[in-house]
């Protein structure tokens, strides 16, 4: 398949196969060998493994189908979000570092400039390579080399103060950031290597892993296993600077306090409408095992694609999908050079259907998704729920707002139900 992928650094990426095996040609019965995808079923056993029931269940009907789709996966994920890196003038490779079955693995995808030994076709780029190369399993990495057990013996920095410590350490934290709040970026970012040079963390994060810097979302999958502790610089935009990854600040908001939150869905502004927590429409554009794994997918994908904006004061990365928006708040560090950033929030807009829009949009009321809005009320719904608007999303809103109330009784005896009873 010709240009099957794409990449802005070398453009189009073929991919192929050939079966092996004895065939019939005009020069009689001959070996073909395989080459291309044919070649890439080979790969570890503990990668082969289904993990989670559903993937159990379509290995025990047809291993070779999952197993093939499992691989296919793998390297469809290489090949889009992969680093690349140059071996030489006619090959690249692409690599991506992922979590499975408790281990951490390597993807690798060499491309070739070539045209596979035809003379009569021009050179392209062409897959022919792709590898899965295991590492340490996670559970056993700090009993296997004492020098990355002493590294990774980090103080959780909250844990580790008293009482009074946390509350002047939350005052200096608000005081600091607060000065920062709502004003534009000084002046153009540095480059990467300058700026990474001259970059700190927040003292207020506690530990800074700097050896995860600028490695996106291995930093995030660290600082999310650990709890603690931060990756200062962990993604670099030329349009912004470093953006680093902590998990959470000494405030007492429950809100903007770093990954923390991100993970849990909070800070997002609730009271509008088609404005959700994580659920299933928010992630299912992201692949992952659990939801933990594609809400971080989500973040690195906004971090690294998001659309920059200064909006009424506050810094925006907007990333727009075919099922909604998504909207991560970064909060300075430091608006001079070297400028630093951390997300603090992430709202996720589903876009409405057609014919709930279309009412707003010639101008006639707010439509269907807004008068939803009418049935949950933290006093008394002003509409009864009709047997249409019980979606899906409908319900996934009625879980979140526990403390609120549903209409669901017939008309001569109405009934408001507390949404935590439904």
């Amino acid at each position: 398949i010709a240009n099957a992928y794409r990449r802005a650094e070398i453009g189009g990426i073929d991919v192929y196969t050939q079966y092996g095996g004895e065939k019939y040609m005009d020069a009689g019965r001959i070996a073909q060998e395989s080459k291309g995808l044919e070649t890439f079923k080979t790969q570890p056993q503990e990668f082969l493994t289904p993990v989670g029931r559903e993937a159990q269940i379509q290995a025990q009907k047809d291993f070779k189908k999952w197993r093939n789709t499992h691989i296919a996966n793998a390297i469809d994920r290489t090949l889009k979000e992969g680093q690349l890196s140059h071996l030489d003038g006619n090959s690249v490779e692409l690599n991506l570092r992922e979590t499975y079955n408790g281990k951490d693995w390597d993807f690798k995808a060499r491309i070739d400039w070539t045209n596979n030994n035809d003379p009569s076709q021009p050179r392209r780029w062409v897959l022919q390579d792709f590898k899965v190369v295991g590492d340490l399993p996670i559970k056993s990495k700090l009993t296997q080399d004492p020098k990355k057990q002493s590294k990774t013996r980090v103080v959780d920095y909250l844990k580790n103060l008293s009482p009074k410590e946390l509350e002047k350490a939350g005052d200096e934290t608000y005081q600091e950031l607060s000065f920062l709040a709502k004003k534009p970026l000084s002046s153009t970012p540095l480059a990467k290597e300058e700026l990474f040079k001259e970059l700190k963390g927040y003292k207020h994060f506690g530990h800074d892993f700097t050896e995860f810097r600028d490695k996106g979302l291995e930093a995030l999958e660290l600082i999310a296993k650990k709890k603690h502790g931060q990756v200062s610089g962990a993604y670099y935009r030329a349009d912004l600077g470093a953006i680093g990854i902590g998990y959470q600040l000494p405030l007492s908001n429950n809100t903007q306090r770093g990954l923390v939150d991100l993970l849990a869905g909070r800070g997002v502004r609730d009271t509008e409408a088609n404005i959700y927590y994580w659920g299933k429409p928010a992630l299912e554009p992201f692949v992952g095992n659990t939801d933990k794994e594609k809400i971080l997918r989500a973040v690195d994908k906004i971090i690294k694609e998001g659309t920059y904006s200064l909006e009424e004061g506050h810094h925006m990365l907007s990333l727009e999908l075919p099922n909604g928006q998504y909207k991560l708040e970064l909060f300075p560090l430091s608006l001079e050079q070297p400028s630093h950033f951390y997300p603090t929030s992430i709202g996720y807009y589903k876009k409405p259907r057609v014919e709930e829009s279309s009412p707003s949009a010639q101008g006639g009321g707010s439509g269907k998704a807004d008068a939803r809005l009418e049935l949950i009320s933290k006093t008394t719904p002003t509409r009864k729920a009709t047997k249409e608007d019980l979606t899906e999303e409908f319900l996934e809103e009625v879980k979140r707002r526990k403390n609120d109330k549903v209409w669901v009784g017939d008309l001569t005896n109405p009934q408001n139900y507390p949404t935590s009873r439904l």
